[in-house]
């Protein structure tokens, strides 16, 4: 058996996977759903999404396969990274990198495997997406390509959840609360000063409406809603009471800004 070596690049490399705060996170739907068709584009049993970190393989994805990690050393995936190329093995049995290897010989039988890999726009390897089979068997040209554009889908996956990871980190800072609200005046997002002066987390308030959230204060808050929603910058100030049921707060000054996006209605940001 050979272990996979490490790129040149390595240290630089893992700083990058740790940087993508992924490992040893929960599910992701739209990230299952790219390994099953994985699984499906390649008709396989087995197809991954494995993230190579300093001595594990772990599967932030997996179709078919129980096991949530293997170890790095005995991993076919190391050596997508090691050479930041895809690898194709038709017959594990009868290449001598793999002939012995413990995921050969045993669970979960390995002898077909197939792996793009997971690159960033750093140049950085990440992991692969590959797909497993039991048997030997050969892959066409047009599937390795399909397998290379589902990994590069799993690439702007992450970089999509990593900055959305940062822009939550940023808006969070700011003092004042923060939303967006749609037509419906329903919230899709709001920053964490919300909990603080209303005792409701950015992740309760979504889907809540503005009538949910200010009770009472809805009414005389209704004016400049309104105001915003015809495309008027509203500025004023409100008292708002604390939500541990002491006395009410000093005024807190309020911006609502609309905004439209084509022939849609105009939401609002309240701040």
């Amino acid at each position: 058996m050979k272990s996979p070596t490490n790129p040149a690049n390595e240290a630089a490399r893992l700083a990058a996977l740790q940087g993508y705060e992924i490992l040893d996170t929960g599910p992701d739907v739209a990230l299952d759903a790219l390994t099953k068709l994985a699984a499906g584009i390649l008709n396989v049993p087995i197809a991954l999404i494995s993230l190579v970190d300093a001595d594990r393989q772990w599967f932030k994805s997996r179709h078919g396969l129980d096991a949530s990690q293997t170890s790095r050393e005995i991993s076919f995936c190391g050596h997508v990274v090691a050479e930041g190329a895809s690898l194709i093995v038709g017959d594990a049995l009868t290449d001598a990198r793999f002939a012995d290897n413990p995921l050969v010989t045993g669970d979960p039988g390995i002898r077909f495997y197939a792996g793009a890999p997971l690159r960033t726009a750093a140049g950085f390897t990440l992991g692969t997406v590959c797909a497993i089979d039991r048997v030997p068997r050969d892959i066409t040209k047009k599937q390795m390509e399909m397998l290379s554009m589902i990994a590069g889908l799993v690439v702007d996956r992450f970089e999509t959840q990593r900055a959305l990871a940062i822009r939550h980190r940023v808006v969070d800072a700011v003092r004042g609360m923060l939303a967006y609200w749609d037509r419906n005046q329903q919230c899709l997002f709001a920053n964490r000063a919300y909990e603080g002066w209303f005792g409701v987390s950015p992740h309760q308030l979504i889907g809540k409406t503005l009538r949910e959230l200010l009770g009472s204060l809805y009414p005389l808050n209704l004016p400049y809603i309104e105001g915003a929603l015809r495309g008027e910058v509203q500025a004023f100030e409100r008292e708002i009471p604390d939500p541990t049921g002491a006395a009410e707060r000093s005024k807190y000054p309020s911006i609502l800004r609309a905004t439209s996006y084509g022939r849609r209605r105009r939401s609002y940001v309240p701040s």
